[in-house]
């Protein structure tokens, strides 16, 4: 499994930490000799933590209603840095308030998932 397409061990950590439902195709394993892998659903291993697809982390970004105002996360590849970029913004999509970056999509999805859920935007369980 390239680990391009999850989120990173330390990202998956954070956000088992905060609460983040265990649901994942993929999941991050501890072995033997300590270090860590990526496995999938059907292998007999013990499971450290989920290894989130952007798919399963785009289930999990909502759009947010703070304060009665309705916002939105989108996700793009952002030609500046080679990489991905994740902005919370207005319903009207004509203020920014919040962005992560990152080189992968999942990485920058999962960081923003993580900053909304440290900053009590998300409260629900997801």
């Amino acid at each position: 499994m390239n680990t391009k397409h999850c989120t990173s061990l330390e990202l998956s950590q954070r956000l088992a930490k905060l609460g983040c439902k265990q649901k994942s195709l993929f999941f991050w394993a501890k072995y033997d000799d300590g270090k860590y892998a990526i496995g999938y659903d059907e292998m007999a291993i013990e499971r450290e933590c989920a290894a989130f697809l952007a798919s399963e982390l785009m289930e999990m970004l909502p759009q947010l209603k703070i304060k009665n105002k309705w916002y939105v996360v989108i996700c793009y590849q952002f030609m500046g840095i080679h990489g991905w970029k994740c902005d919370l913004l207005s319903l009207d999509m004509k203020n920014i308030y919040h962005s992560e970056v990152s080189i992968t999509m999942p990485e920058a999805m999962g960081l923003m998932l993580a900053y909304l859920i440290e900053n009590g935007l998300i409260t629900d369980k997801i």
